[in-house]
């Protein structure tokens, strides 16, 4: 019956059986229907691949691309126009690939113009690995400070390939006017460079882009030298891509910042970004003062942070509980204990019960009243 069907079908029905054959598939007796409608496919008419290249079921539409890409449906250039604006990342893979096996013809540029100029990361990346095989490594350059770190990564190997090396052009490119410096070149730098270059970056810390400051902050983390001194201040930048860079950099550095001054910016007041930063730092230093930030955001109006919270407490277990809150000041502990009292709606009466237990706390205030009675 389903090879009937498929004899002479109408896109419509074409496009449906395809959907459902391609799940059937998986199962046990199902490869031989999926082999059928590859049959099919492939002795289509064009009104009939084309209905299915554009179907909105993803798994047909990636099937059809690969058979009409066997049967040369498309050329080249049309291969390459389509990998350099399709969203699906299957039908980019397999439309570069298509259109870069092309390439030994001679004509290059009609494939690699829109390859190179496409927003997708990947294509673009394909597109660069392709210059070195093409004659025109050169042209890699330009894509050293690209914005992905794929590109990037891909520029680099071509010109390594063909006898350059590009930590000069990173070099350059970050040590030059303020306003010509790059996001993409502070990272290639960062991604390629030396623990000596740290001194080319940290001006950089203070440029007007955001952008630029946060990709400073993480090619410092990856060149092994973020200072906690230069980091410290950008827990409060204006830009939430810095303060998050700049809070995972300062994470080894986490129990050296002061508890009280990552408590402040933990103030509703502050902004989110900052907020979220200094519960991240807080959440790594040692003792209870990990335990008394997420206490104190039970109730927080801001989700993300009430959740978080909420979440980490029963995690909070650290193997000298009680010896560190016995080790708090009355004043400290006081503090504490006023915050357990009030985890109660927000945790459960067992959960707080669990953690007096676990600090010992009950103990503690045994001994009190028993030292204070008379008998």
């Amino acid at each position: 019956m389903l090879r009937a069907a498929l004899a002479e079908p109408d896109p419509t029905t074409l496009a449906t059986v395809t959907a459902v054959v391609l799940r059937t598939a998986r199962r046990r007796q199902g490869e031989w229907a999926r082999e059928l409608v590859v049959e099919t496919l492939r002795r289509a008419d064009d009104e009939l691949t084309d209905a299915l290249l554009g179907s909105r079921d993803r798994a047909t539409r990636r099937l059809a691309y690969r058979v009409a890409i066997g049967r040369e449906h498309f050329s080249p250039a049309r291969l390459a126009h389509l990998a350099a604006t399709d969203d699906d990342v299957v039908v980019q893979d397999v439309c570069a690939d298509a259109a870069l096996a092309r390439t030994g013809d001679g004509r290059h540029d009609e494939i690699l113009r829109p390859l190179l100029g496409s927003r997708h990361a990947r294509v673009r990346a394909a597109g660069v690995t392709a210059l070195g095989r093409t004659g025109r490594a050169e042209e890699a350059t330009g894509f050293l400070a690209d914005r992905s770190g794929l590109v990037r990564a891909c520029a680099r190997w071509v010109l390594r390939r063909h006898g350059r090396d590009p930590l000069p052009h990173y070099r350059k490119a970050c040590a030059g006017p303020a306003a010509a410096v790059s996001p993409g070149a502070v990272a290639g730098l960062g991604e390629c460079g030396t623990r000596a270059d740290a001194d080319l970056l940290r001006p950089l810390l203070a440029h007007p882009s955001g952008p630029v400051r946060a990709r400073t902050v993480g090619a410092l983390r990856t060149l092994g030298a973020a200072d906690p001194t230069w980091l410290r201040p950008l827990l409060d930048d204006p830009s939430a891509s810095v303060a998050r860079e700049a809070s995972v950099a300062l994470l080894p550095y986490a129990a050296e910042l002061p508890a009280a001054w990552l408590e402040d910016r933990l103030a509703v007041d502050r902004p989110r970004h900052v907020r979220t930063a200094a519960y991240r730092l807080l959440s790594e230093h040692r003792g209870t003062v990990p335990l008394r930030c997420h206490l104190s955001l039970l109730d927080d109006p801001e989700p993300g942070l009430r959740t978080r919270a909420r979440a980490a407490v029963p995690r909070w277990c650290p193997a000298d509980a009680a010896s560190a809150y016995a080790a708090l000041s009355p004043v400290e502990r006081t503090h504490l204990d006023t915050l357990i009292d009030r985890a109660g709606p927000a945790l459960g009466g067992r959960a707080v019960d669990l953690l007096r237990w676990y600090l010992g706390a009950g103990t503690q205030q045994a001994q009190t009243d028993s030292a204070a009675t008379p008998w």
